[in-house]
């Protein structure tokens, strides 16, 4: 059965509301609000969440009084914000934007063609162009050009191998309002401070199809102070992806037991994925005191790999082998070239 609001998603017809959430970026923001109140789309409402910020963010947003709904609040993080600005909003689809990116003026005209193509959507998503901190492309996008995006019906992908999908991040997304009431607030104990995209991103995917649009539809900003992005090897960020992935497959797994649908053993949610694997491998294999499970150890995670390996019939074979020579190659290796290793391409 189609939901009632999601029958309604029509160009022109449809409310869409976005929700900028900002902490410090003062310098950002700006043209963050600017980029979303200058849509070519309407109806169009834009909410702003300052998430404490004790910078000059209360200034910028002063020249925009009377264009844009603002809510002040204590810090609480980017889920807290979300939540905050969500309460707020009135739109049939929700576009979160974090405020050091931009939209591209025809965004939310094509993510409102997209739920038109499939009323039943429970996610539109397009790829993001990143650029430096003067707004200068640097011919990456998030996800990467070569990553074929999902599309339609990845239930089971979700369930079995969440980390290695090519989501966008937390800009390149909007969100019918049916599928937000269902998953909304995102709990702030498990995603204090980022992962609210890594949330939404999966459990919204698990109640209907997921519609991908190849072109770009946001700028994703590097500036060097980005709460998750890092240019190098940081296995701190390392560490805090796996807590972040283990938290998701939990609340993957507590959603589908609300679903009515066969509920997946906790246990295997991800056993699949790949990437997270990977990550496993780099924080156990270079720094196993502070490696996030206990008792882990490289042998164990290279066996779980090539398992995942034999099992991902959906990958290329020369990507599969990459992978399993990877493991192999990481597991006895000694620290200085284990660290090379872990820098390799193919795996991001």
């Amino acid at each position: 059965m189609v939901p009632r609001r999601a029958a309604s998603l029509m160009p022109g017809s449809a409310q869409v509301s976005i929700v900028i959430t900002n902490h410090n970026y003062a310098r950002f923001l700006g043209e963050a609000i600017d980029s979303a109140l200058q849509q070519s789309y309407a109806p169009c409402d834009v909410i702003v969440v300052d998430d404490g910020s004790n910078d000059s963010s209360r200034e910028v947003l002063a020249h925009y009084a009377s264009q844009v709904q603002t809510i002040f609040k204590e810090q609480g993080g980017q889920a807290s914000a979300c939540n905050a600005g969500f309460t707020r909003c009135r739109g049939d689809v929700v576009v979160f934007l974090d405020a050091d990116d931009v939209l591209l003026p025809s965004a939310v005209a094509r993510v409102a063609r997209g739920f038109a193509r499939c009323p039943r959507a429970a996610k539109v998503q397009y790829r993001l162009e990143v650029v430096g901190v003067d707004g200068v492309p640097t011919g990456q996008l998030i996800p990467a050009a070569s990553a074929p995006l999902p599309n339609g019906d990845v239930r089971q992908a979700v369930m079995d191998h969440p980390d290695d999908l090519p989501w966008a991040a937390t800009s390149g997304n909007a969100f019918p309002r049916w599928v937000l009431e269902r998953v909304m607030p995102i709990p702030t104990d498990s995603y204090a401070s980022i992962g609210a995209d890594m949330y939404l991103a999966n459990v919204t995917a698990l109640f209907g199809p997921v519609v991908s649009l190849e072109e770009v539809g946001a700028r994703y900003r590097i500036h060097g102070s980005n709460a998750y992005h890092r240019p190098q090897l940081d296995l701190g960020q390392t560490r805090m992806t796996i807590r972040l992935s283990h938290e998701t497959h939990r609340q993957i797994w507590r959603i589908t037991g609300g679903l009515g649908e066969p509920q997946p053993s906790p246990r295997r949610i991800g056993t699949n994925s790949l990437t997270l694997l990977a990550h496993h491998m780099i924080s156990v294999k270079l720094d196993r005191s502070h490696h996030p499970v206990a008792g882990e150890t490289p042998v164990q995670v290279c066996a779980a790999g090539l398992g995942a390996v034999v099992r991902r019939r959906d990958r290329p074979f020369g990507l599969r082998a990459l992978y399993a020579g990877w493991f192999v190659a990481m597991t006895l290796a000694p620290g200085p070239i284990a660290r090379r290793l872990a820098k390799t391409p193919f795996k991001r």
